[in-house]
């Protein structure tokens, strides 16, 4: 199951891109379930045997402004979960997180983010003040050094 989201063209590469890692996980693909997909979903949730990677892509000037891992942390929607508390609550075991290319044809950067290292990290960080978006909506931002520090990365296709 797959959402309609303006960068679905690109998750038959991120699939495969994620296939190319699998090592990281199994080779047993599982379909995503309609729970999955429409109440713990991401941009995409692919299931292994091992666990759910969750995928986010984000737009290209991302990567070179900030290069970091944000996680909504408030919607306008005052009684729906956001990515921070399915991720605390086990939604996913893992995180393919992308930018895309300039153009948004391909994926250019990604990392593979180890879950629960990032759900033992939080447990030791100190509470983050959220950041305001213009929508009304929060998130948190955790950079590349602290992925680093608490282990959070996998891999990645880009240096720090």
């Amino acid at each position: 199951m797959v959402k309609d989201y303006k960068n679905d063209r690109l998750f038959p590469l991120v699939k495969r891109m994620i296939m190319h890692h699998k090592n990281l996980f199994d080779s047993n693909v599982l379909n995503a379930t309609l729970k999955q997909d429409q109440q713990e979903g991401f941009d995409l949730v692919l299931s292994f045997a091992s666990g759910n990677i969750a995928v986010r892509l984000r737009k290209n000037k991302y990567f070179f402004t900030y290069r970091d891992f944000t996680v909504r942390y408030q919607s306008n929607n005052p009684n729906a979960k956001t990515e921070i508390h399915k991720i605390i609550e086990g939604c996913a075991d893992y995180y393919f997180y992308g930018w895309e290319s300039q153009d948004g044809t391909r994926v250019e950067y990604y990392m593979i983010l180890g879950l629960d290292m990032f759900r033992i990290a939080l447990i030791d960080d100190p509470p983050r003040e959220p950041i305001k978006n213009y929508d009304g909506t929060s998130f948190l931002h955790y950079d590349l050094p602290w992925l680093v520090r608490n282990d959070v990365i996998l891999y990645k296709n880009f240096l720090i």
